[in-house]
């Protein structure tokens, strides 16, 4: 699933099909790079290097709700 997630953080990157939004694309990199996809960890010093402080919050603690998402996603499954 990394280089879905990796493909959808350069949809937003590019606005390709969504509009351009560098912080969701940042979370979505940052997503795929914890999952080990190293093209996401290179796309992901691109794009946080695009971002102000504030986005950089933001587009850490939209990582972080959609990690959360995606373990109750695996866990609802497991049962």
């Amino acid at each position: 699933h990394a280089a879905a997630q990796y493909k959808l953080g350069n949809c937003y990157f590019r606005g390709i099909g969504v509009a351009d939004d560098d912080v969701a694309a940042y979370a979505w990199h940052s997503v795929a790079a914890a999952s080990g996809y190293e093209k996401a960890r290179n796309m992901l010093g691109v794009t946080k290097s695009m971002l102000t402080a504030s986005e950089l919050e933001k587009g850490e603690a939209m990582a972080r709700e959609i990690s959360e998402r995606i373990e109750k996603r695996r866990a609802g499954r497991a049962e």
